[in-house]
């Protein structure tokens, strides 16, 4: 199925839009760590290793682990550590903090419809079935003039507007008819096709986030890019990404940091949707919710074994409608032409502050208190035989305290990682201890949400 908005993602793919900076500040989510700006949104995961110290030497927690555990009371056979580059934050102590999410209200929906739509340009409803259709700048310029004067009820799902000149679409999904409360900001409508593209039966283009070779390797072209080939938006990697989070910086966006950058390609499609031919043309950058400038584990529950190998009610347990599905965070897709599309994923509001955690256990307490954890863990279990926590680190997961309430607590994560995975937050094995007093973690915290899927 085409896709509305001109990218196409080989995953589940969010984009955030990419232009010119707001002065408004959105308190989204806010940032008490005393750092501000765009040195804010950097990952420290990157350079955990350079940063490695306090925390690290503090807790006694190693560079890398090898050891067997104990299988009392399990049907493993074998069950061990095995990372070799343990991933502590660099920083010289850790906090908890609370937040919500599911809160795109009408003052929310507000707020972030004038972060990107110039107000003064005005800012219409848009109709759902005009958004379905590729509807052409004549048209779009009808329909703003038509509607010029007319005030927005920003209890509707669709928004045009302008930024920087240019008519933008910012569209809301909701929690009721979506797993996803989100929202998007997209062009509102295709690029053009020039008479020189259409003589080469270029019918459309299409901006994706993997080189079109990668899917289409039978395709001929009648050309192609190196996968090796410059980027040709006029700016490095490190330059993209300085730029993403200045501009999220000057939009609001905070407790964010950092965590991809990828090229974006620029498809010139035929009749039939086939790529002719494509550029390396722009970058996406993706920023995830943090905590002090440390990026919050949000790990993908439904390949986690010990869950998706039980059963419910029903036979299965529907791991996409508890509340670890809810991974906050934004992407950036944009080339030298500006904005492609833009999309936030279950933004995080807080007007709380930093509280520091007094005392975290160290690692041999942490490898203690997953020793107890693992009998009643994997009590019953029988998938895998053996299981092994190659992906260790001292983070901060967000736990569920209430209707849309949640707490961001430092925990040590022991996962297991197949070698095809893709992202380190897919385990298919996963403990918690919390950091401040041993106990075991439930990734499962929000069983009483269903039928979301």
């Amino acid at each position: 199925m085409r896709k509305k908005g001109w990218i196409i993602s080989a995953v589940m793919c969010a984009v955030i839009a990419f232009t010119g900076c707001s002065d408004k500040d959105i308190n989204y989510e806010t940032d008490d760590s005393g750092v501000s700006g765009a040195d804010a949104l950097v990952s420290e995961e990157a350079s955990a290793d350079e940063n490695r110290g306090f925390l690290a030497q503090q807790l006694g927690i190693p560079e890398s682990a090898k050891t067997d555990l104990p299988v009392d009371g399990t049907n493993l056979k074998k069950i061990s550590i095995d990372d070799k580059d343990i991933i502590v934050p660099g920083k010289d102590r850790m906090y908890t903090k609370s937040y919500r999410m599911g809160i795109l209200t009408d003052t929310t929906r507000e707020e972030i419809v004038k972060t990107f739509l110039d107000e003064s340009e005005g800012i219409y409803n848009y109709p759902e079935e005009m958004f379905n259709e590729d509807v052409d700048r004549a048209g779009i310029d009808k329909y703003l003039e038509d509607n010029s004067g007319e005030k927005p009820d920003y209890s509707g799902e669709y928004f045009i507007g302008k930024m920087n000149g240019v008519p933008y679409i910012v569209r809301f999904m909701s929690s009721d008819w979506s797993i996803d409360e989100a929202f998007a900001v997209s062009r509102a409508y295709p690029e053009e096709i020039t008479d020189e593209m259409a003589a080469r039966q270029i019918r459309s283009i299409t901006y994706y986030d993997y080189n079109p070779d990668d899917l289409n390797e039978d395709t001929e072209k009648e050309e192609s890019t190196d996968k090796e080939a410059e980027n040709s938006c006029g700016m490095n990697p490190e330059q993209a990404g300085r730029k993403a989070a200045e501009d999220m910086a000057s939009w609001g966006f905070k407790d964010v940091v950092q965590t991809s950058i990828i090229d974006m390609y620029k498809g010139y499609d035929g009749a039939d949707y086939n790529v002719i031919e494509y550029d390396k043309d722009g970058y996406i950058v993706r920023f995830d919710a943090s905590i002090n400038d440390t990026a919050i584990y949000q790990p993908v529950a439904t390949g986690i074994d010990t869950i998706t190998s039980s059963s419910g009610e029903d036979g299965y347990v529907d791991t996409g409608s508890y509340y670890y599905s809810e991974r906050s965070y934004y992407q950036m897709s944009f080339n030298e032409d500006g904005i492609v599309t833009f999309y936030g994923y279950w933004p995080m509001r807080s007007e709380d502050e930093l509280h520091q955690v007094d005392k975290l256990i160290t690692w041999d307490e942490a490898v203690e208190s997953l020793k107890k954890a693992v009998p009643q863990h994997f009590a019953g279990y029988t998938g895998y035989s053996e299981v092994t926590f190659n992906d260790v680190r001292l983070t901060y997961f967000r736990t569920k305290t209430g209707d849309k309430q949640y707490e961001v607590i430092p925990v040590y994560v022991f996962a297991q990682l197949e070698s095809w995975a893709e992202e380190s937050n897919a385990p298919t094995q996963l403990i918690m201890i919390d950091a401040r007093d041993g106990s075991e973690v439930d990734v499962m915290q929000d069983p009483g949400r269903q039928g979301l899927i």
